[in-house]
């Protein structure tokens, strides 16, 4: 998990603030068992881009 955590706070140089960082960790946890879930719903800016970054689909579309 500590690697899941470091990526999610790294990836893309733009820093998370705690929560946001926690939900991105927790998407990648859920996406890792269940590949099939890799869509993210997020209304954060900073957190939308960072799950760009990972992959996701987002919602809503903009």
């Amino acid at each position: 998990m500590r690697a899941q955590w470091g990526s999610a706070v790294l990836r893309g140089g733009t820093p998370l603030r705690a929560y946001d960082a926690v939900q991105l960790a927790t998407g990648k946890a859920v996406r890792s068992v269940d590949p099939g879930c890799s869509t993210f719903a997020v209304f954060d800016k900073d957190l939308r881009g960072a799950a760009a970054l990972e992959g996701f689909a987002l919602l809503p579309e903009r």
